[in-house]
């Protein structure tokens, strides 16, 4: 209906043109060679009808219709005249590019029809996009051959439709519109390595941009390219951008140098592949191997079937694994098709280079979960490798711990602000901020003789203990408890025992006082000997002085005897 429309207001224009032609000739004359004045027919009504077809395999005509009349403007009737038409390119006066003679018929009210281009002229050489036409009208109403020029009027639109039949064949540099049904019509020709827009209906195909690689063999079914060097070769593939391939059916390639080389896989971005099948590689150098895998990021890999890896340079190699973040480990080699337990499962990268590659976390299959770059796998439910924090916004900050559903539960933890300590039911164990340790029970010490070698006695403990001398003191630190405290100082304790002196890395000696108690029971050991020899030796003293108490006794007794004797001899 365009076509048409268009047509129509051709044919409009250039009625308004014959009226032009009719009121110059019917002023003009011609002087023949015998000298005699001629009158000629000097109107011709020229209409150009729609044309024959429009449809792309249009016939290489367009129909000319007139109308001749004589200087009164009495048509010509029933009778024959011959008519020329030349086309000539750029102006009126231009190149001719057509010509050809019609002998033709007027009727009874001295109309003709002709239809140009076929009387042996060759329309389809003219290139009709490449200029501007006009088409040159001469008359001889004796039928003979001295013609008389009427003017050249622009061809506007009508015989430009038959450019479309160009659209069934190629037509060097320009684009390749073919009509047909699928798997059907023309196979497509060579259309080198020059711009084209190509429609093949034989694979119902579209082909828009530049690149030798829209040939036959390599145009897939239902497919679609666009831009420079692509290719869509698969089935119902799309290729998009410079470089880009889909090579396999239901594929999709989009961006520098992308490509998606497996059923159904997308790859999106610069130089980035998608080889499993129904993978996305998205970003640039990304890369898929496995099925259904994603990599999305910069240099992303997966390895493993269904595993998903995100961030700069991340890999996954374990089915159904995922990665995030940056340079994650890829020490291990697990099966990407086969499950196992100690597969990584989930990581999360921190590395900072391909030589530098560090996990910040890692989850194994079997729920293992790793934190810190120095636990790869981890042999606990929770293993950390540093030193975790927890808080909490009221004072008991903590761990729980339960072995079943019943009560009580284990905590530890934080008791108030300033303690940490163990729960069972009760705080039966904490230690404040002063470094002051508090029990609820008993300290119950290992002492098997079956966990114990090398034992020997121990003698001459309370010469040591009696060399120790106790103290009064106070801790230089504010920060430890201030009350006055009572205890021995580690420095002339290791020189009597120094087994339970111990010193730290920077210099602190700290004290066993437990050690103290055996050393405490031998030397209580010691005075009980010391004791019983005392008793021993009081004992005898006293014997000895009861004896001593007798011989005295007896000595005064023999005195008496004696001085009554010498008495009795006077």
């Amino acid at each position: 209906m365009k076509k048409i429309l268009l047509l129509l207001k051709c044919r409009a224009a250039q009625w308004l043109q014959m009226q032009k032609w009719f009121l110059t000739w019917q002023r003009s004359s011609f002087q023949s060679n015998s000298g005699l004045i001629f009158c000629r027919p000097v109107f011709l009504g020229l209409f150009l009808l729609i044309a024959t077809n429009l449809q792309a395999q249009a016939p290489q005509q367009f129909n000319f219709q007139g109308v001749a009349r004589d200087i009164t403007g009495k048509s010509i009737i029933n009778t024959t005249v011959k008519l020329r038409v030349t086309i000539r390119k750029t102006d009126p006066a231009g190149a001719s590019v057509f010509q050809e003679t019609h002998d033709v018929q007027t009727n009874g009210a001295g109309i003709f029809n002709v239809a140009v281009g076929s009387a042996g002229g060759t329309l389809a050489a003219v290139d009709w996009k490449s200029d501007s036409y006009f088409m040159q009208v001469e008359l001889d109403v004796a039928g003979g051959s001295d013609f008389t020029d009427l003017g050249a009027t622009q061809l506007l639109s009508v015989p430009f439709a038959l450019s479309a039949a160009e659209a069934n064949r190629l037509i060097n540099d320009d684009p390749i519109v073919q009509t047909g049904v699928k798997d059907g019509g023309a196979i497509l020709p060579s259309v080198g390595n020059v711009p084209k827009m190509i429609w093949y209906p034989r694979k119902s195909a579209f082909r828009a941009g530049l690149s030798p690689s829209w040939e036959e063999a390599l145009i897939g079914e239902y497919s679609f390219a666009s831009g420079w060097d692509t290719e869509a070769s698969g089935r119902a593939s799309v290729a998009m951008g410079n470089g880009a391939k889909a090579n396999a059916d239901n594929s999709t390639a989009f961006g520098t140098i992308a490509k998606a080389s497996a059923g159904g896989s997308i790859a999106l971005g610069v130089s980035c592949e998608a080889k499993g099948y129904n993978s996305v590689s998205i970003g640039p150098n990304s890369e898929t191997n496995g099925g259904y895998s994603i990599a999305m990021g910069f240099s992303a890999l997966t390895t493993g079937n269904y595993s998903v890896a995100i961030g700069d340079n991340t890999i996954t190699k374990a089915r159904g694994a995922v990665a995030l973040g940056s340079f994650n480990t890829a020490g291990d080699n697990p099966d990407p098709n086969v499950r196992q337990p100690t597969d990584r499962l989930f990581q999360i990268g921190r590395g900072t280079a391909a030589n530098d590659r560090l996990n910040a976390m890692t989850i194994l299959r079997n729920g293992n979960t790793g934190i810190g770059s120095t636990v790869l796998t981890p042999e606990y439910l929770l293993d950390i490798g540093g030193r975790p924090r927890i808080r909490h916004n009221g004072q008991t900050a903590g761990i729980h711990f339960n072995t079943s559903n019943n009560d009580p539960d284990g905590f530890v933890g934080m008791k108030t602000n300033d303690e940490v300590g163990f729960y069972l039911g009760s705080w039966n164990f904490w230690v404040n901020r002063q470094g002051n340790g508090y029990l609820g029970g008993n300290i119950i010490q290992t002492s098997d003789q079956r966990l114990k070698t090398n034992v020997t006695s121990i003698h001459h403990s309370l010469s040591k203990v009696i060399g120790l001398q106790a103290h009064h003191y106070n801790w230089k630190d504010a920060t430890r408890d201030q009350s006055l405290q009572t205890g021995l100082i580690a420095q002339e304790v290791e020189k009597l025992f120094p087994e339970l002196v111990t010193t730290d890395k920077e210099g602190f000696k700290a004290v066993n006082y437990i050690g103290l108690i055996p050393h405490l029971i031998e030397s209580v050991k010691e005075l009980k000997d010391q004791n019983e020899e005392i008793a021993v030796l009081r004992k005898q003293v006293a014997e000895l002085s009861n004896f001593s108490k007798r011989f005295e006794a007896m000595e005064a007794s023999l005195k008496k005897d004696a001085n009554a004797t010498h008495a009795t001899s006077k």
